[in-house]
């Protein structure tokens, strides 16, 4: 019979993300403990017999394990950490819970037919059922919460500002001076005619923009003229 807490035991993108939630709650002063992680069929059916064949109240209606099931590892049940008030503080699961939901979990709290406060789960979302985890259809990987800082808002960059962006790289560009190791290579491009200045560039000279970005459709040119020269095109 297997009947575990440990958060190793989860999938590893489900239990690196337990692992963020867990920190998340210390940090907004959430004293929570993890009750359960992973069971096998037979503790399943131990629990369902529970206010059926055996004292206490009903706890669940599924004699199988699904996402709590050893083969997919992908929830877990919590309580609070202080003895004697384990589950008697709903705001304290409601706190907890809304920081799993906004990690992307979903909360056992929030269902309408059998509410199950103590419970987290990863389930693409609601896009995967039960059935489906019993059907050996498993959600995909859950990417790894990362908390948004300021300077990670200070990163964000609309249309206007990576533009803005882009042509001072290309201002630096174009103000560097060509290689010495290129200078046989620039002559023989400009004498083959496969290059073509443009406009007035350093010392008066047209400017082949050495220094400048290659777009696809000056590459291919230069190609075709090197085919024509060839006797290729």
């Amino acid at each position: 019979m297997l009947n575990s807490r440990d958060v190793n035991l989860l999938r590893p993108d489900v239990a690196a993300n337990c692992r963020v939630w867990q920190a998340r709650c210390r940090a907004a002063g959430l004293n929570v403990l993890i009750t359960n992680t992973v069971r096998d069929r037979e503790y399943q059916e131990y629990l369902y017999q529970q206010g059926r064949t055996r004292p206490g109240g009903i706890v669940t209606n599924g004699r199988v394990p699904t996402f709590h099931s050893d083969r997919a590892g992908l929830a877990w049940d919590f309580c609070k950490n202080v003895k004697g008030s384990e589950y008697s503080d709903p705001d304290f699961f409601r706190r907890a819970a809304a920081l799993a939901k906004e990690m992307g979990f979903t909360w056992g709290g929030d269902w309408k037919s059998f509410p199950d406060s103590p419970h987290i789960q990863w389930d693409g979302r609601g896009q995967w059922t039960s059935s489906m985890i019993l059907a050996g259809k498993l959600p995909p990987e859950m990417p790894l919460y990362r908390e948004e800082t300021d300077e990670q808002e200070d990163e964000e960059m609309d249309a206007a500002t990576f533009k803005k962006l882009w042509q001072e790289m290309r201002r630096e560009l174009q103000d560097n001076d060509s290689s010495a190791y290129s200078q046989e290579a620039r002559a023989w491009a400009v004498e083959g005619g496969l290059v073509s200045g443009a406009g007035d560039g350093k010392d008066g000279e047209p400017n082949y923009m050495w220094e400048d970005v290659l777009t696809r459709e000056q590459l291919v040119t230069v190609l075709y003229r090197f085919a024509k020269k060839a006797g290729l095109a």
